[in-house]
């Protein structure tokens, strides 16, 4: 009941306050950053859902409306952060002796100072680099963390068409607001662009292409389906260090799936939407940046920080529970030659996203 009144609100946030302003991809973005802060707090705040649905919907406007739209933006990175340490901690739980993650629980390095990142050269961490020896996994975390509520799976996707092939199922529950997947990968910031493999034809061959509002590209397609399905970890040859260095990574992470969820056919609505974050590692935790699936590209290989990476989550629109996820692609309508399959989720968000 609560997050109906909260959804009812949602739906009434008002488009024409600032649609006259000439910048609609804008408005875009804060439209969906209003939608990410209502989810992510309400999945934050189990104390505020006791109250009936009007005084919490109420409550959870009240926030939004003295955060603005800054303050919303970091509110938003704090709600993903609080919950990627939870669920990284969680997918360590149940591999605690995951050999990526015991490669990555490092030493500060001497001199380098609290707040300074620490650093590694990708090609000492290579996927055929051997882990050090140890006689058990990393430290585990501070606090236990709980019982995870569902898993992953790709299976025959439930769309009927014939280029649907595979789709990414939840197999238990979630619940609204809570990550569900996350996107793998290298990322590329708009400077990196032109190292794309590909570049400038992108997208010709490869559809595992996503982009945040900031530029940042993710490319899914090195990562395949991850070493729990794949011979070979990283299951294609590498284009760039970056891509080598994805075998550095927990290849078997269930929730590395996000690049194979599908667009929801005509006449279904999504039930994730994308969240873009940027991970930052917890204090003395350096084994759990084993668990986010990404590796960010860089011309100075060397300088590839261990602490830090941008990063897209699958955040759930509602509670799922035993469904195929879909995930609105929001493709640009100014393309000539659109999929058949693709049918626009809301035609005037896919003009604004691409304004």
């Amino acid at each position: 009941m609560a997050w109906k009144a909260v959804a009812s609100f949602l739906d009434g946030l008002s488009v024409t306050a600032i649609s006259r302003r000439l910048d609609k991809r804008k408005l875009q973005l804060e439209l969906d950053t209003q939608r990410l802060f209502l989810l992510t707090t309400h999945y934050r705040s189990p104390d505020l859902q006791g109250a009936s649905p009007e005084a919490y919907a109420e409550e959870l406007a009240r926030r939004g409306t003295a955060l603005a739209f800054e303050g919303m933006c970091r509110a938003v990175a704090d709600n993903l952060q609080t919950q990627l340490e939870t669920l990284t901690a969680g997918l360590h739980a149940v591999n605690p002796d995951s050999a990526a993650a015991a490669r990555l629980s490092l030493p500060q390095e001497q001199g380098s100072g609290a707040g300074r990142p620490k650093r590694f050269g990708l090609g000492s961490l290579s996927h055929d680099a051997q882990p050090h020896e140890h006689t058990q996994g990393p430290p585990s975390p501070i606090l236990d963390p709980p019982t995870p509520t569902f898993a992953l799976e790709i299976a025959p996707s439930s769309i009927q068409h014939a280029s649907a092939g595979r789709g990414v199922w939840l197999r238990g529950h979630a619940a609204t607001g809570q990550i569900v997947a996350l996107y793998p990968g290298v990322a590329y910031r708009p400077l990196h662009h032109r190292a794309i493999p590909g570049y400038p034809m992108v997208g010709r061959d490869n559809e595992f292409l996503l982009s945040r509002f900031d530029g940042v590209a993710l490319d899914g397609k090195p990562w395949g389906l991850g070493a729990a399905l794949e011979r070979r970890w990283p299951p294609l040859p590498p284009h760039n260090l970056a891509e080598e260095a994805l075998g550095c990574l927990e290849g078997g992470n269930n929730l590395a799936a996000g690049h194979l969820v599908n667009h929801p056919p005509a006449g279904t609505l999504p039930n994730v939407a994308v969240a873009s974050f940027d991970w930052h590692t917890p204090g003395s935790q350096s084994y759990l940046r084993a668990y986010i699936p990404n590796i960010e590209y860089t011309s100075r290989p060397a300088l590839q920080t261990l602490g830090s990476v941008p990063g897209l989550a699958l955040v759930a629109l509602r509670d799922i529970a035993e469904e195929e996820l879909f995930l609105n692609y929001r493709l640009n309508p100014n393309l000539p030659n659109l999929p058949e399959w693709y049918t626009a989720v809301d035609a005037d968000e896919d003009a604004r996203r691409w304004n």
